[in-house]
């Protein structure tokens, strides 16, 4: 029933304009009344980053775009010639092609790319790749390119000889990055022995996207080569773009009029979107620190933290071919996290147990015993708990109010007079894990700052080791 309810709202809200996909909210931090030990908590999911849909692979629909010149400083393809074929190479993110997720792929001299080896033919002696687009895909002819991308398919000639040169380069930062496959003043082959004239030359890029799955082919020339030989070299004369699935390849999605034909293009570029079946998102609960997940298709899920308080967490989770989509949708940005706590151990008036504090102690820190916030029974003061290391006491608040006032705008723990150190160090580390104070001295308080900036209003861990004993915990800056 869950799962149903799921579905029906997560189509409402994603499905109809596009996903509104922030990391969802998961509201402020808690600490629970006394005698509560568990708590329900809500994702709000209606946030107002807008995204077109988003679909699985198994399909493409193509368009024109405009053309936009490409620059690529990446490794020059050694060894490229007639019909030769690079060694595997990395794409410098996963990417998924009809369905299956890549890392590694082969470039052809011919003028494509591919995610698989090519079969080669025995009878040429660089494989199959000799072959050019003599007649429209799909078709039967013997180890024609599968699993492939054609930028544009025709035998090129890229010896460094005719100055001709193929590079790849993968740019940008995750999850944005893109890889450039470029064909640079490379002369057509089909001018065989004469003089290579550079109006002949091609010029154009393949260029895969990251997290998106998009496949994009920029041409700033390829011109029209004619061919009066015989019947293979006739088809050096004809061009294929577009995609192929791989397998039997019966799938073919090229672009219009340039399936094994003669043409040109100057300026040019078209794209492939996927648009196979639309991709609705898991969402799935953690406790910070467990890759077990809670539970997964529910908005709301009762927790019950430890002791010393748990965080929680929440966010959509994608198959295999989008996995990256989350960091796509929510750039620059972590998951909500929320911190829950059970009041144990919280007096509600610490002037109940005032005796039991060394006197030096309550002289001390008697603004912070007198500054109490009371809210619907959260009790927001200086924790009394008392311990004793080595039979003397120290003393850690749990909350301060760093705002520049007379009262408590710095945070430590508090040792009686008669404390006698061996060794000390103290820290302080954000929701997310983040080292943001440290010392090494007892008396050197944090002040609520991070990078000369004060930190905002949330709940902040600690960790002290004294005489090699470790204290943990929890303080809440309070604004």
């Amino acid at each position: 029933m869950k799962i149903k309810v799921l579905k029906n709202l997560l189509f409402i809200l994603l499905a109809s304009i596009g996903y509104s996909q922030q990391y969802p909210d998961l509201g402020p931090n808690q600490i629970l009344p006394n005698g509560i030990f568990s708590t329900t908590l809500n994702a709000n999911i209606n946030q107002s980053i807008q995204l077109d849909n988003l679909y699985e692979t198994t399909n493409y629909t193509i368009s024109n775009i405009p053309y936009v010149a490409q620059t690529n400083t990446g490794n020059i393809v050694p060894n490229m010639a007639l019909s030769t074929y690079s060694n595997m190479l990395d794409i410098g993110f996963n990417f998924c092609f009809f369905d299956k997720s890549y890392s590694q792929f082969y470039i052809c001299s011919n003028g494509w790319i591919s995610f698989i080896p090519q079969i080669c033919d025995p009878n040429w002696l660089n494989c199959q790749l000799s072959l050019v687009p003599t007649i429209p895909l799909p078709n039967n002819v013997y180890n024609n390119p599968k699993n492939c991308i054609f930028g544009v398919w025709q035998n090129w000639n890229p010896i460094p000889v005719f100055g001709g040169s193929i590079k790849y380069q993968t740019q940008g930062i995750a999850p944005n990055r893109k890889l450039v496959v470029s064909w640079i003043n490379v002369p057509i082959a089909a001018q065989m022995g004469n003089s290579p004239d550079p109006n002949n030359n091609g010029n154009f890029h393949i260029i895969l996207y990251e997290t998106t799955n998009i496949i994009e082919v920029h041409i700033q020339s390829k011109p029209s080569y004619s061919w009066t030989g015989d019947w293979t070299y006739g088809g050096l004369s004809k061009a294929t773009q577009g995609l192929r699935s791989d397998l039997n390849g019966t799938t073919i999605i090229p672009t219009p009029n340039r399936n094994a034909t003669v043409w040109s293009a100057y300026n040019d570029a078209h794209r492939w979107t996927p648009s196979g079946n639309e991709i609705i998102p898991t969402l799935v609960w953690y406790e910070v620190g467990n890759p077990i997940p809670l539970d997964s298709n529910v908005i709301s899920i009762n927790v019950t933290p430890s002791t010393n308080g748990s965080y929680y967490t929440c966010h959509f989770e994608y198959p295999l071919c989008s996995g990256d989509w989350t960091t796509y949708i929510y750039p620059n940005t972590i998951p909500d996290t929320v911190f829950i706590k059970p009041a144990i151990g919280i007096i509600n008036d610490p002037e109940d147990n005032i005796e039991d504090i060394p006197i030096s102690i309550v002289n001390s820190h008697e603004n912070i015993l007198e500054n109490i916030l009371i809210n619907n029974d959260l009790i927001l003061s200086s924790q009394t708990f008392f311990d004793s290391i080595n039979d003397q006491y120290y003393y850690i608040p749990n909350c301060f109010t760093p705002n520049g006032d007379e009262f408590n705008n710095n945070f430590c723990p508090i040792f009686s007079n008669e404390f006698i150190f061996n060794n000390f160090y103290f820290s302080i580390y954000n929701r997310y894990g983040e080292l943001i104070f440290k010392s090494f001295d007892p008396k050197n308080y944090w002040d609520g700052s991070f990078n000369n900036k004060t930190c905002p209003s949330d709940i902040y861990s600690y960790l002290i080791n004294v005489n090699n004993k470790i204290i943990s915990g929890h303080v809440t800056i309070i604004k």
